[in-house]
Parts: structure tokens; sequence; C-alpha cells
């Protein structure tokens, strides 16, 4: 067994580009696996330590008429463990630009001792510090302000001074909610702006796993509050042990985890191509090795040992590169959820699973082709270096009608369909990557900016209470207003069909001159004279109402305690609304509203209108709770959406370009088989040109299958993709499309590159005399 691993290291030194391509697809198999298993533990231990040291409340509830007794009556409750008051305001900010930004104050009543929702305050300004700004809020402010502009609802604006920064691991990220985020360190200083006689309390419960005895527990505190008059106006109930950006994070760690897999496989089918290159010369060597005396065990030992050698580099390149790939993975999903990565060393037992499961991966796949060479006889080793392809291969078979440059050419692909195959499962999986980043981007933009294209109201502005239409005349004299309908959000409670427990929505009430265009229609039919016709929006509301037949009667429970009945009457798209409100048309409800939809004049941006808008409210003393921005909205959802796109794309183009590494190995290996072919060819007359343009014409039928097999794998991809985005990040429904230019610009660059590649390397390998040929050794 020494002879023989003398003889293969031999062969090595004096194959170095070959051993290096091997030991390059080992590391390249490990990098993918060992990115998928670090970035998995990371993700975990940065949410053990941010998320769940937050201790999140199970249920929030914001309770009417309080009364101090009321308390005491929900701790009473068998699964209630604990309540602490913690109250919410929202406002606005001026900005480092001087724009007026969206901002939310949380006030804790004795900040030492945080219970619930705890926070983390990270650094304090001077010895009574009262407002604290989130970390990552602090990019829109000024470096150098030490204080803030804040204005509230129904109150003249106030300047306060900055105490320092804060970070609550529960919370989404200032910079992608556009939201400037704060904590307060004392109710004092919320109390003038809380409503009167309404408190917000947070929950314990020992049943927090549960969601289904969650919202037992809340029907059960709802009872309480009404029987007892207190009434709770709002409750809530978190999903359990789960962050607010759940749905994008679970999104990526699904692209994270599948191009990690994918990277795995790309280095395995590289691999497992080298490998064949590499066995392939060594066959007639292995039955000189028989006829001289040498065991199968001892061939397949020697051949083992080197390979695991090969493995073993790859560790010392693919391990590293996959730690560093997790925490650059891991860091972008610590911002999505607002973490801090957790700067510790990785376990030791996590490093010796991570190189257990890589090595052993690369070495099950090369198990088979070395196990088949080194088990060969020695007639079998001799004689098998050629072989033609099978008799169900054979294009002549089928197509002998066409000429015999495009027979040989079929025959020749098929005459070791696993190489072929690999080859081509190479390249279709980078394809149809690739195609599928670019359907999902294309299906996306053109669903929003389609929406934004023909939304009707570009504005939507909220205010802190209801208002006449007398009150916002003034906004007909605006120069770049089209014109205006009132809309009124009231929230309601309901129980959806497939449910057992109510729930809490809000219903927006629309005028019968609200327009909305026949193509945002999804089902049914809008009948603004009817004033129970009820009707959703958002794939959440799509869900719940999925087995519903329209007509069916739907009970909505309002604040006043009445119920009043509604009849489903379809489903139209809004994907500007937020939440999963329900729809009605009634004149009179609106005669008071909250809401204001604006149509702005063509050519008008909204961009450039909003803060007009907001000018001319506090000019007449009207505050604004809120304003969405439609296309602003839209760009929003598509920044969220950026990482996905981008990450199918990059895997896509990583594996065409390996692809590519793939077919030159091939090629290679298809010129070292067939050289006294090709020798006979030259001695017969065949030119350079000609024999080039047979392996041209090989490797073009084999990439058009692989691209056929992207584009066709691509599809329902995108589809699946579609609706994954559909249900967790955009709750709209968004059909999936194909991006043809983009698809046809890539299938010609990838074909210009193949020819490009065949050329030269053709040109290298090919271009040598017919006397050469003939007596080329293999």
């Amino acid at each position: 067994m020494r002879e023989i691993l003398s003889k293969l290291l031999w062969d090595f030194r004096h194959t170095k580009v070959k051993g290096l391509l091997m030991i390059f697809a080992a590391g390249l198999s490990v990098w993918g696996i060992s990115s998928v298993l670090y970035s998995y533990e990371m993700a975990e231990r940065d949410f053990r330590v941010n998320f769940s040291r937050t201790f999140p409340a199970d249920i929030e509830l914001v309770i009417d008429d309080y009364q101090t007794r009321i308390e005491d009556l929900l701790l009473a409750d068998p699964n209630v463990i604990d309540l602490e008051r913690r109250e919410i305001i929202g406002g606005k900010i001026m900005s480092r630009n001087g724009d007026w930004m969206p901002f939310v104050l949380f006030g804790v009543d004795v900040l030492r001792n945080m219970r619930l929702d705890v926070f983390r305050v990270r650094d304090t300004i001077g010895d009574n510090p009262k407002v604290l700004i989130e970390q990552n809020a602090r990019f829109f402010l000024p470096e150098e302000q030490d204080s803030i502009i804040v204005q509230f609802p129904k109150h003249d604006a106030v300047m306060w001074k900055i105490g320092g920064t804060s970070h609550d691991a529960r919370l989404a990220p200032a910079r992608m909610e556009r939201t400037v985020f704060a904590h307060a360190t004392s109710l004092d200083l919320l109390q003038p702006y809380l409503e009167e006689g309404r408190r917000r309390l947070l929950v314990e419960t020992n049943v927090s796993d549960d969601e289904q005895r969650l919202w037992e527990v809340g029907q059960r505190l709802i009872a309480i509050g009404k029987t007892n008059g207190s009434p709770i106006q709002i409750i809530s109930i978190p999903k359990p042990g789960k962050h607010i950006h759940q749905n994008i994070v679970d999104g990526i760690s699904f692209l994270q985890i599948s191009s990690g897999l994918l990277l795995a496989l790309m280095g395995v089918v590289l691999l497992s191509l080298i490998l064949l290159t590499w066995i392939f010369p060594q066959v007639p060597d292995i039955g000189t090795m028989k006829a001289l005396g040498a065991s199968t065990r001892a061939v397949l030992v020697s051949y083992l040992l080197v390979f695991m050698a090969i493995v073993t580099a790859g560790l010392v390149i693919g391990i590293p590169l996959g730690h560093l790939t997790a925490v650059k993975y891991n860091g972008m999903i610590a911002y999505i959820q607002n973490f801090e990565p957790v700067e510790e060393a990785t376990p030791l037992p996590v490093h010796l699973l991570v190189v257990l499961i890589s090595f052993s991966v690369p070495l099950l796949f090369a198990l088979r082709p070395l196990r088949r060479a080194s088990s060969a006889t020695v007639r079998e080793a001799m004689n098998g270096t050629f072989f033609s392809v099978d008799k169900l291969f054979r294009a002549h078979t089928f197509l002998s009608t066409l000429n015999s440059k495009l027979t040989y050419v079929l025959n020749n692909l098929f005459r070791t369909g696993t190489r072929s195959l690999l080859l081509i499962l190479l390249m279709a999986v980078g394809t149809s990557l690739f195609f599928t980043g670019t359907n999902l981007d294309f299906s996306v933009r053109r669903e929003l900016a389609y929406f934004a294209r023909n939304a009707t109201y570009e504005l939507r502005v909220r205010f802190s209470e209801e208002l006449e239409n007398h009150d916002v005349a003034f906004l007909d004299d605006l120069s770049f207003v089209q014109s205006r309908v009132p809309l009124k959000d009231v929230p309601v409670t309901y129980q959806p069909p497939s449910v057992v427990h109510t729930q809490t929505t809000f219903v927006r009430i629309l005028s019968t001159q609200h327009h909305i265009p026949d193509d945002f229609v999804i089902k049914g039919e809008l009948k603004k004279d009817c004033g129970n016709c009820l009707y959703i929006s958002g794939e959440g509301m799509r869900q719940k109402f999925a087995g519903t037949t329209l007509g069916t009667v739907v009970d909505l429970t309002f604040p006043s305690g009445e119920t009043k009945p509604y009849i489903y009457s379809g489903i139209f798209k809004d994907l500007a609304a937020i939440g999963a409100p329900f729809f009605l048309f009634d004149d009179g409800a609106t005669q008071t509203f909250n809401a204001l939809a604006l149509d702005l004049k063509p050519g008008v941006s909204s961009a450039e209108v909003r803060n007009a808008v907001d000018d001319a409210l506090l000019a007449h003393g009207i505050d604004m709770a809120g304003m969405l921005d439609v296309n602003m909205r839209m760009g929003q959802l598509v920044g969220h959406l950026e990482p996905t796109f981008t990450i199918l794309k990059i895997s896509g183009l990583i594996t065409i370009l390996l692809s590519l590494l793939g077919l030159i190995i091939v090629l290679d290996l298809c010129i070292r088989e067939r050289t006294r072919e090709l020798g006979v060819m030259r001695a017969m007359g065949g030119s350079y040109k000609f024999i080039s343009g047979l392996f041209q014409m090989e490797f073009l039928i084999a990439t058009i299958l692989a691209v056929l097999m992207g584009i066709i794998a691509s599809i329902p991809l995108t589809d699946a993709l579609c609706t994954v985005l559909t249900e967790t990040v955009i709750y709209h429904y968004i059909p999936a499309g194909i991006d043809l230019f983009t698809t046809g610009l890539t299938v010609l660059i990838l074909l210009v590159l193949q020819t490009i590649c065949i050329v030269l390397f053709n040109y290298w390998k090919i271009r040598s005399n017919t006397h050469s040929l003939l007596n080329m050794r293999i």
C-alpha cells in the first residue's frame, strides 16, 4: 500500500492544477455546509441572549375607566402571574433634515423595576435622564444635537433633553421602519399626553408557549373588565417567542440555508467531476497494480487516504470561510431583528460537529466511484478505458435522418451519462437560482409599481380626533390636491370562521365617493350602495376567509359593545393598508371621520407635498396622527425584500461561474478520452476548426438542456417564493411573472461565455499535429 500511495502522490505532484481544483471543490463543499451550521448556532445564540432576556409580555391590554381594583381581579385569574404598567404614545419628531417623522415613546413606571418587555440602558447623560433614544434611531438626529423637538396630538411642540441611548431587542430596527423610537424613564413625562382613565397593562402568564390558551386567558380578562366597569378596549397577543420581524427573518433564513446547501451541492458536484478526471487516467494503472499483486482493499484504502487528505485541505479553507460567512449573515439577521450580535467564541463541540459533517459529506459522495474503480478486475481495468454509449442513448436509433456530425455529437454527449448529467445539473441549478431571483424581483416590483401607479389616492392622513367636512375644507384650496375622500377606522372584534376565539382588528368605513379601480377587485363585486356589505383585504384575512362563501354573515362587535351582522361580499387589493382590515361603504358613518385619502393632481410628487399638507393642517390647528405615502410604502416593501433578491441572484451567478469551470474540467476529460479519435480525424483531413466545432456543438446542447431545465425549475420556485412573501412580508397576493428581457440576455451571455471558454481551451489543447495526437498517452 505504501508503494501505491507513493505513486498517487507522485501523480499529484505532476498534475498540480487538478489537485488544486479538487482542494478548491472540497473547500467549496465544506464552505456551504459549515456556513449553514455556524449560522444556525449563531442565530440561536443571538436570539437567546437578546430577545429572550427582554422577558416579553404574553398579553397586552388597554383598559378604559381604569380602577385600581381591576388589577387585583385580573391577578386572581389562575393563569395570570404578573401585571406591569407600560404606556406608549405616538407623535412626530424633527429629524436631522428638518422634516417631521414618526416618533414612538415608550414609558416605564419604575425603570429599576422592569419585569416585562425589558430594555437596556446603554448610556446616560446627566444625573436624571428623562428620554433615552433607541440606539439605531440616533441616526435620524444630528450627532451633536443634545435635545429633540417632538409634538403629540392635541399638544404644542416641546423640546426635551436627550438623556442617553437605549436598546430594546423587541423592536423593529428604526432605520428599516423609518421611525424614531425612544424610552421615557418615568411615566411623569408621558402623563400630560395620556388619555384620562385609560391604562395599558402587560400581562405575564403561565401558558406563554400556548397561543390557543393565551387567547382563552385573554377572553376571560375581557369578561372580567366588562363585568367590573373597566372595559378592555384593545387586547394584543404577540406570537409566543416570535420577533416582530420574524417573518422576514424566517424568509431570509430559508434562503440562507438553501444557499448554503446549494453551495455544498455545487462543491460536491464539482468535486465529483474532478474526481472523474482523476480516476479515469488511473483505471489502466489500477489494472497494472492488481496484475502486480495489489489487493482491492489496498487500492481502495490508498485512494481514500489521498482523497481524505484532499478533503482535509478543503476543511482548512472551507471552515474559516464558512465561519466568516455565518458572521456576516448573522450581522444582517441581527440588524433586521434589532439585535446586538453576541461576540463570543463558538463552543468547541460546535466546531467538532461542523468538522465531522463537513468531512463526511464529500467522503460519502466519493466512496462509490472510488470503490467501483478499485474493485475492477485486471481485464476490466485494462480493456475498460474506453466505453461506448448504451444502446438506449445511441442517437442514430432515433435521429437517423440527421447528418453524421450531429449523430457523433449526441452519441458523445451521452457516452458517459453520469458526467454529462452532473454538468447539466450544476448549470441548471445556477440558472434556476438566478432566474428565480430575477423573476421574483421582477414580479414584486411589477406588482408594487402597478399598485402605486393605479392607486387613486397617493396620500392617506390620520387624525388624532374625529373631524367633519368643514374642518378640512381648506385642503381643497391647495394647488396640488385633486380630490379628497373621508375614511373612518373603527376597532372591532370578530370571530374568524376557522378560529375558535375572537380577534381584534379594525374596519375601515369608506364613503361611496371612494374610487377603487375595477382591476383591484379580486373576488366578488363592489356594491357601494349596500351598507351592510363587508369586504376584506390582505393575505391574512384572505386565508382566514378561504373556506367562506360569499354571502356568509359575519358579526362585528364595536367599542360601544354593539354587535352588527354584515354580509361577506368580496376581496379587493389595497397594498397600502397596514394590518388586516375589513372595509364597508357608509356615507352616514363618514360624516365624521378620522382619516382622509388625498388624490394629487397629475405630475405632482407625493414626496414633495407631504410637508405642505402637514403645514396646512398645523396652520388650521389640526393634529395629524400619521401620514402614509403610497409610493414610500411600496419602496419600503421593496427595501425589506432586497436582501432576498440579492441572495438568490448572487447564488445563481456563483453557481453559473462554477458550472463554466466544471465545463472546462469535463472538456479536458473528453479531449483526453478521445485523443486517438481526434488524431484519426486530423489524419483523415479534419481541420482544427471542424474538431473544435464538434465540441462546441456538444456542449452547446448540454448548455441548452441546462438552461431549459433552469427556466422550467425557476417557474414553480418563483411561484412558491411569491407565496411565501405574500404570506410573510407583503400580505397581498403577488402573481409570479417571468422577466423575459433578463432571461434572454442571461442565456445569450452564457452561450457567448461558453463559446469563448471552449474556443480558447480547444486552441490550447487540440491544436497539435496528427503524429502527436495519434501517439499521445492517456
